[in-house]
């Protein structure tokens, strides 16, 4: 999945550049960590597997079915913000640990740094994990605007922790709002209050990165009983939130096409 980001991104800036004489596009791009193969219901593997918001955009777009991704996130992840594959970012080796003193090398330009030049308003919601030892490594210095979501590799989806430690941040300051909230939810309500409040004659760059599908498994148990024909509880708890994004994904593109 990672790769196939990587031949879009290759593009996405000479495009914008070749259309900015008229109008650059808006561009939503979400990401889901571990999201498998089979877990999507156009690739029908599965009965119990029911994403028809994202068999929709399948349908309607353009699917690429001979690309392979990176294992880990932080490759993926610095892959998709330079265009770099991970080799040539010094990020192959593994994913960055919550004590890790490094992160993706400065000197590299990111995407939305780049788009930024081209008069785009840029934000971030959900995972980073792109380094957090220092604050020039983290989202606001690396060409976002906003940020809402968290800096390491995963965390509890209701408590928004990590060993017990809250990591979850608007900007750069602590929110402890969102305790009870199910990561998704909160992810997703940030993107529907960002494309209702902005100005649409200004080109958006939205990065929305799920917490789902990526452990601990917890989906709401609303979204676990809808699940038929599987027994397997961790099974269960990984098609909730499947489920509970693709619903989330839908909303989101009502909202993006209602405000143009």
């Amino acid at each position: 999945m990672v790769k196939i980001v990587l031949i879009l991104i290759s593009a996405l800036t000479v495009m914008v550049a070749r259309t900015s004489a008229t109008k650059p596009p808006h561009i939503l791009f979400i990401l889901m960590d571990d999201l498998g193969w089979s877990d999507v219901g156009y690739h029908n593997i599965s009965h119990a597997v029911k994403t028809p918001n994202i068999d929709k955009l399948a349908s309607q777009g353009v699917k690429l079915m001979s690309y392979y991704s990176q294992p880990m996130c932080t490759p993926s992840r610095g892959a998709l913000m330079t265009g770099k594959y991970p080799i040539h970012l010094g990020m192959q080796h593994f994913v960055i640990n919550i004590t890790s003193p490094w992160g993706m090398p400065r000197r590299f330009p990111t995407i939305p740094q780049k788009l930024r030049t081209l008069g785009y308003r840029t934000s971030m919601i959900g995972k980073w994990h792109l380094g957090f030892f220092d604050w020039d490594y983290t989202p606001l210095r690396r060409g976002f605007d906003s940020f809402l979501g968290f800096f390491a590799g995963e965390q509890d989806h209701w408590r928004h922790s990590k060993m017990g430690f809250l990591d979850f941040r608007r900007d750069e300051e602590p929110a402890n709002e969102y305790g009870g909230q199910h990561s998704t939810d909160v992810f997703t309500q940030e993107a529907i209050n960002i494309a209702m409040r902005h100005n649409a004659s200004q080109p958006l760059f939205l990065l929305l990165s799920y917490a789902a599908v990526h452990t601990p498994l917890q989906a709401h148990p609303n979204d676990v009983n809808k699940i038929g024909g599987v027994s397997d509880k961790d099974r269960q708890n990984y098609l909730g939130m499947m489920g509970a994004a693709d619903w989330s994904i839908g909303r989101l593109i009502d909202v993006y096409k209602r405000n143009g």
